[in-house]
């Protein structure tokens, strides 16, 4: 008798407790395009970054030339979760020029 109101309340509660998928790379990635772009100095790259909540630092992620920069923030999408969201920023050869950028996936976890 109370399978049904259970089973919807599960299904409609559940997502929202444990879904990061709101946030996607693509949502992430079109924020960022509006924010830098290459050619830009990495600097200014990174500072337009830390105003919207991003910390800057070496890259550590295997396969990144060792030039690259890393911006991450936490991003809390729902009771639970979090999402740590990510820009590998990687200069050209001088160091102080934005060559290009990559919004990885977004890993998310929950308690």
């Amino acid at each position: 008798m109370w399978r049904w109101p259970l089973t919807l309340v599960a299904v409609g509660v559940v997502p929202v407790l444990f879904d990061c998928s709101a946030q996607d790379s693509s949502v992430l990635r079109y924020q960022v395009e509006r924010l830098i772009r290459p050619e830009m100095g990495l600097v200014a790259a990174e500072q337009a970054l830390q105003q919207v909540g991003f910390r800057c630092g070496p890259a550590y992620s295997a396969g990144e030339p060792p030039s690259t920069r890393t911006c991450s923030r936490l991003l809390a999408t729902s009771v639970i979760a979090t999402c740590v969201q990510r820009v590998h920023l990687t200069p050209v050869a001088g160091g102080a020029v934005l060559g290009s950028f990559k919004v990885p996936f977004i890993p998310c976890g929950s308690v």
